[in-house]
């Protein structure tokens, strides 16, 4: 798959960066920190608002609503989102399906360099590390049922994802294939952590991170690979489960500043 080794652009930095370049366009730039974008707790889609226009109003000439609408506008022509209008002036961003797949194609792209000479094993965080442990032998058993294939063949914490390329995230219909509370739920958190991540600021991590694995706990106890005739909705389930392994990995090496376990 393409882009390896580059860390996708979390979601909210995605929409920061567009509207701050929205500004420019409008003749009243902002710095991308200077841009409010919050998400919107919906298990409906994936969104994000910002209240700029309000921003825009006490910084240059023009009311909140003329600038809300020179906004959508400009945001309207080009964007991976549906862009919609919320009182009093603010606006909210609603991810399409397609572009969110691409991201998640995006997502297990990503590498992670991890020391040659490994800490030694700990004990710290051990749940976590029993997670993504069968988060992995998840993947390897998909590979050797021949559902996808990964590279090394071998178990390895530093897999890449071969096949199938892209993934079949989406129906024909340009729906998601897994439509379980749980693994929505999975997805909502895989959003949320990338971008803390992004974020770089001090949080409790501990917390953040047995959230995302007890998303990850449930999706494993409902929707495991087997229990369907659909190879792709196998391939998403999977792929799903890499990307929160992936994540999970750079949360222990970025975060906690340890290598999880290989096997348990």
């Amino acid at each position: 798959m393409g882009n390896e080794g580059q860390k996708p652009e979390s979601l909210q930095g995605q929409l920061q960066n567009a509207l701050a370049q929205a500004t420019e366009q409008l003749g009243c730039p902002l710095a991308v920190s200077s841009v409010p974008v919050y998400r919107v707790k919906t298990s409906a889609y994936v969104a994000y608002r910002s209240p700029l226009a309000e921003v825009l109003e006490k910084r240059f000439p023009a009311s909140s609503r003329d600038w809300a609408m020179d906004l959508l506008h400009v945001l309207s022509d080009t964007s991976p989102w549906q862009v919609v209008r919320v009182f009093p002036h603010g606006l909210e961003f609603r991810y399409c399906e397609s572009m969110l797949a691409d991201w998640l194609n995006a997502l297990l792209d990503m590498t992670i360099s991890l020391p040659s000479l490994a800490p030694p094993v700990t004990g710290a965080y051990l749940p976590l590390q029993y997670l993504q442990c069968r988060c992995l032998s998840y993947l390897y058993l998909g590979q050797s049922e021949g559902f996808i294939t990964l590279s090394p063949g071998e178990k390895s914490l530093l897999w890449q994802w071969e096949t199938p390329s892209p993934l079949p995230w989406l129906q024909e219909s340009e729906t998601w294939r897994f439509v379980s509370p749980p693994a929505w739920e999975v997805l909502s958190q895989v959003v949320t952590v990338t971008d803390i991540l992004a974020q770089g600021r001090p949080i409790p991590w501990p917390t953040v991170a047995y959230r995302f694995g007890k998303t990850i706990e449930t999706f494993e106890c409902v929707s495991c690979i087997g229990g369907t005739t659909s190879l792709e909705l196998v391939q998403a389930r999977l792929g799903l489960m890499a990307v929160a392994q992936r994540l999970l990995l750079r949360i222990f090496w970025e975060q906690f500043g340890i290598v999880p376990r290989l096997e348990f």
